[in-house]
């Protein structure tokens, strides 16, 4: 989890022209809306799912 989101939040900042979703969800959602919900649910969402359950499974 935490790997896949920090390579999607890779993409988005500097590669955002490689990913499709992202320009999907800016299609069908607008340009500012789309990019924050596909950042939050592709990037920061994981990572913070994948922090928690590593630290969970070490404590």
């Amino acid at each position: 989890m935490f790997v896949y989101g920090a390579a999607m939040l890779y993409i988005t900042l500097f590669a955002p022209h490689r990913s499709t979703k992202l320009a999907l969800m800016k299609q069908r959602l607008g340009e500012k809306r789309g990019y924050a919900i596909f950042t939050f649910s592709y990037g920061v969402f994981p990572i913070g799912l994948g922090g928690f359950l590593l630290l969970r499974s070490f404590l």
